[in-house]
């Protein structure tokens, strides 16, 4: 074979490859378009529900809100980074593993801190409302707007602790109040770092308010009042909106930087991108789509969302994104449960000092028949002999410390409420 047919068989080959190239990336082109497509109807099925007024993001701060003085008291911790790591040790565990000289150090740190309680507990007396965009804008480059709240929420529940074993029961109060406030706050604003700090920050509320719950001494009318610290947000809505707006913010940032591509990309990646791009934006969006729901089925139940990950249907550049979504998933459910036993638990305490005894089940208290959001079971509710109770959720703990939930983050949310029996006199 001379140099010529050579020539002509590589030109056919080359032709052949290039026809195939361009086949293929018009067939995955096309692909994308139909994925998309199916993505965007998903998408709008899970999402059309959304209140658009409630999921919009505040842009400027309310001047009679907690806001501005929520801000402030974080900012107002005088306290060295080693004694902040010292008062959170001491917020992940059991007030009744702290040693005298834990609790000596503690106050004697607490005390210097009047100027940022003070602004906690002003704030405490505030409507709670969302914290504004811009700051969260540059929250989510550095944390540290986060970290504050975060670590602010971790002092205020060793003040309550420490208040509690003085009976100091006013200054415990306010910072029960400003936990509420803060973790209300967060909660109502649109950011998944904003959610997951809020759910550490209402799990420590729950457990400053634990030993409340559980004194005898603690009677119907403070209770009462305790139940109103809870918060109320619509989480599964919030989860909702926290993930539409994510999508949102990163389709944006896509769009933003492919507005500003001045023609300096090589033209196979540019080629790569018109061909791939909407097979990516549809992975993304199925993904988003399908964790809002995920909300609904139980960690505890292996759903699919937890088990069924796939790189070919989620894409390599969604599979980045999974892994934290499932875990931040699961935190938001475990939140919900920590939640849902705070509530049963005080309107057990109530039942009980109303009627004189507790109820033979809790098919009277509103919501606590409902499985438990986190692990799927339903809750544990036991009457002893003396006429105390004990609520509790058996495998939320053990749940939590799966790496895809928790991890190495400690378990700050009570999963077990002994309840104690109520007065001689209020019994039948």
């Amino acid at each position: 074979m001379n140099a010529r047919s050579w020539l002509r068989w590589g030109f056919r080959v080359v032709l052949v490859l290039l026809v195939l190239l361009l086949g293929t990336g018009l067939t995955l082109r096309v692909y994308g378009q139909r994925r998309l497509t199916a993505a965007q109807g998903l998408s709008d099925q899970v999402f059309s529900g959304l209140d658009p007024d409630r999921c919009a993001p505040s842009v400027l701060a309310s001047e009679d809100g907690a806001t501005p003085l929520l801000r402030a008291g974080a900012a107002a911790w005088s306290a060295s980074e080693q004694d902040v790591r010292f008062l959170g040790g001491l917020s992940v565990r059991p007030p009744s593993d702290w040693s005298e000289e834990e609790r000596r150090r503690a106050r004697a740190l607490l005390a210097a801190e009047a100027t940022a309680l003070e602004l906690f507990y002003r704030a405490g007396e505030r409507r709670p409302d969302p914290l504004p965009v811009a700051p969260l804008r540059e929250a989510l480059d550095n944390s540290m707007t986060f970290l504050a709240f975060m670590r602010s929420g971790r002092i205020l529940a060793v003040h309550t602790h420490l208040a509690l074993q003085d009976e100091e029961y006013e200054q415990a109060a306010g910072s029960l109040a400003a936990l509420a406030h803060l973790a209300t706050s967060l909660e109502r604003t649109n950011s998944l770092l904003s959610l997951l700090v809020a759910g550490g920050v209402e799990k420590l509320l729950h457990g400053a308010l634990q030993p409340l719950v559980e004194d005898p001494e603690t009677g119907a009318e403070r209770l009462e009042h305790l139940a109103t610290l809870v918060p109320n947000e619509d989480l599964f809505m919030r989860w909702r909106c926290v993930l539409q707006e994510e999508y949102t913010r990163i389709q944006q940032s896509a769009e933003q930087e492919q507005a500003g591509d001045d023609g300096s990309r090589p033209l196979p990646l540019r080629l790569f991108l018109h061909t791939l791009g909407p097979l990516f934006e549809a992975q993304m969006l199925d993904v988003f789509a399908r964790l809002a729901t995920a909300i609904d089925e139980p960690f505890g139940h292996d759903p699919a969302w937890i088990t069924g990950r796939s790189r070919w249907r989620d894409g390599f550049i969604a599979s980045m994104f999974v892994p934290n979504l499932t875990g931040a998933t699961a935190r938001v459910q475990h939140l919900m449960a920590s939640r849902q036993l705070a509530r049963t638990a005080l309107a057990l305490r109530v039942s009980a000092l109303t009627s004189g005894e507790y109820p033979q089940d809790l098919s009277v208290i509103p919501g606590a028949g409902r499985p438990d959001p986190f692990t799927g079971d339903p809750l544990v509710y036991t009457l002893e002999g003396d006429g105390s109770a004990t609520l509790s959720s058996h495998r939320m703990a053990e749940l939590w410390n799966d790496p895809r939930v928790g991890g190495d983050v400690a378990d700050i949310a009570p999963n077990t409420w002994r309840l104690s029996a109520p007065p001689p006199t209020t019994r039948r």
